[in-house]
């Protein structure tokens, strides 16, 4: 994966028995951008310890990083939820992103928006 070569961040959440969730950021970018990677069923288990942990998480990334944005699939509607709850807001219109050029929203969460 080469946003994985490109991370200069990277964070990991696990459960009893599995990794959950693998979240990195490509901070040198402007503004930079997070990605994730999560085990859906896991996350379903506990939803909550999912939501604590990742806010948790991205308070840390702030303290560094104030102004972050993510490319979510808008089909995946979950994960723009999960978004709205950390406080992103979506900025712009959908933009074809990544190798396969999918219909992404764009969300953004900064001092001045959040």
């Amino acid at each position: 994966m080469r946003v994985l070569d490109r991370s200069t961040y990277s964070f990991c959440a696990r459960d009893d028995r599995n990794h959950v969730v693998f979240v990195g950021g490509v901070m040198l970018d402007d503004p930079p951008y997070l990605w994730m990677m999560a085990a859906a069923g896991a996350v379903a288990r506990d939803k909550k310890g999912f939501l604590r942990t990742t806010r948790a998480e991205l308070g840390e990334i702030l303290s560094r990083w104030p102004t972050l944005q993510c490319a979510v699939d808008d089909r995946w509607v979950k994960s723009l939820r999960w978004l709205k709850w950390l406080g992103f807001v979506k900025v712009g219109d959908r933009e074809a992103f990544g190798r396969h050029g999918s219909l992404m929203e764009i969300s953004r969460r900064c001092p001045n928006l959040s």
